[in-house]
């Protein structure tokens, strides 16, 4: 059980930025999210619940964040996001602010997201589990794909596979 959220999101946080530093680990997330659709920190937070040594999650958790993860996808980072590549090129330093304040507004949301995936799982049930987690993470991601309708192709499994093997199970 995760009890006390602030703690927890800022772990999450630093966590999550030295996952997402390791050689290809951004590469690999960037490709599930361009081409799935993914949520980058939906995957970052289940491979740190599996690390934790969390178990596998209730599907009714799992909805309730994955349900959160996509509502803030949609209608925070997705346009934050759309906005910032319309004016990627565009010349003039004006723009050019523009896209690096576009840039750092969209990484204060990806945090803000996190701590908030953290606050919907704080006091929920989420069992440890002496059991192999590497199981445990792969069966949660695989709930995300259904939660999500997707029926991931070889290369995405491969990026899924490459970004596991680079956590401590």
């Amino acid at each position: 059980m995760i009890t006390n959220a602030k703690n927890a999101a800022e772990e999450f946080w630093d966590y999550s930025a030295q996952l997402y530093k390791k050689e290809d680990v951004k590469k690999h997330c960037l490709l599930l999210q361009e081409n799935l659709g993914l949520d980058v920190n939906m995957i970052l937070l289940l491979c740190w619940l599996a690390e934790m040594g969390f178990g596998q999650l209730d599907v009714r958790v799992l909805t309730t964040i994955f349900k959160m993860s996509d509502n803030w996808q949609r209608e925070i980072l997705n346009p934050l996001r759309l906005v910032r590549r319309q004016i990627n090129g565009i010349a003039g330093q004006e723009i050019l602010k523009v896209y690096k304040s576009l840039k750092i507004s969209e990484l204060v949301a990806e945090k803000a997201e996190q701590a908030v995936l953290i606050q919907t799982l704080d006091g929920k049930f989420i069992p440890k589990s002496t059991d192999s987690a590497h199981n445990h993470l792969i069966r949660n991601v695989e709930i995300y794909f259904s939660f999500l309708k997707l029926k991931p192709k070889k290369e995405n499994l491969k990026s899924i596979k490459y970004i596991v093997d680079q956590i401590k199970l």
